[in-house]
């Protein structure tokens, strides 16, 4: 069995910032802002990002015809996420 329990907006209570630097120019950060007001609206966004230049050659011995078999900047990666939650206390009665 697997239980999920999501955070809501005054389980943050405020402003997280998250960052990561790695290898290979890799770079991770996290904007997250929670908050319950006091109407007892729960509002939880969040913005990430990925971002890493992996190696900058590769080798491929069975492309040896092509370009000596070498990828130039070739292995780059980057992705970007937004999420939002809101909640209303009484919405789903």
């Amino acid at each position: 069995m697997i239980n999920i329990i999501t955070k809501q907006g005054k389980d943050i209570n405020g402003l997280r910032l998250t960052g990561e630097i790695g290898s290979l120019d890799t770079h991770r950060g996290r904007l997250t802002y929670g908050k319950q007001c006091d109407n007892g609206v729960n509002l939880l966004p969040n913005a990430s990002q990925f971002s890493s230049q992996g190696n900058r050659n590769l080798f491929f011995p069975e492309f040896t015809d092509t370009n000596k078999g070498i990828a130039n900047n070739l292995d780059r990666e980057r992705s970007g996420r937004l999420f939002g939650q809101l909640g209303y206390p009484g919405a789903l009665h």
